[in-house]
């Protein structure tokens, strides 16, 4: 019995998927928000490398956010997750990109330095996460509310980070302690002299031929 083939549909036609065109499974944007997703990152999308977009927030995904996602896409939200770990410092490699908000997940450490290579950035949050250290100067410009929930994080538009006048501070320091020494060098010798100059006393009293202090 010959069974008749299927056609194999085309992802072109799931919810939330865009394809540049009809013709061909090139995606043109994901954009799966609160679909109910859960797991690691996708594997599939490493692979996406004609996306301009990149939605998939609102689910459950969890895991660290790959190195290598969406290439060039212009629009990442992986917003209301649960991914951890350190936010990839090759997402500044993403130079088109405009869009990126990675707020309300578990992210830590700092974030990446490189980031002040984004400049075609015009939308920007981290807000709620683990992270800590400066904000990047390129970063500054948006604000404060974009990088609140972060214990760790400072610098503007946050409070200033500590430590900055920790300069000054050790110098003061240094010389606090420097007349500390002075002082009790000071002291030390006094009763030095002090005792010697008894010591010589009493022994000029028991030699007849002792000389006077």
């Amino acid at each position: 019995m010959i069974k008749a083939l299927l056609p194999i549909p085309s992802i072109c036609g799931f919810t939330g998927v865009e394809c540049w065109s009809h013709d061909e499974n090139r995606v043109l944007s994901l954009r799966l928000s609160n679909f109910g997703l859960e797991g690691p990152f996708p594997r599939g999308l490493h692979d996406c490398t004609s996306m301009i977009a990149l939605d998939l927030s609102g689910n459950r995904f969890s895991g660290p956010i790959p190195s290598c996602i969406a290439h060039d896409a212009p629009h990442l939200d992986l917003s209301n997750n649960s991914f951890s770990g350190e936010i990839p410092d090759s997402i500044a490699n993403m130079v088109y990109l405009n869009v990126l908000n990675l707020e309300y997940n578990q992210l830590g450490g700092q974030i990446p330095e490189r980031f002040n290579a984004l400049r075609r950035l015009t939308a920007f949050s981290v807000a709620d996460n683990l992270l800590s250290g400066p904000v990047p100067a390129l970063l500054r410009k948006f604000p404060a509310s974009h990088f609140a929930g972060n214990q760790g994080l400072c610098g503007a538009p946050l409070d200033e980070c500590p430590g900055k006048g920790r300069g000054w501070v050790r110098i003061i320091g240094i010389n606090n302690e420097s007349s500390i020494g002075a002082a009790v060098g000071f002291v030390v010798g006094f009763v030095a002299a002090f005792y010697s100059l008894h010591w010589v006393v009493f022994s000029t009293r028991l030699r007849a031929y002792g000389f006077r202090v």
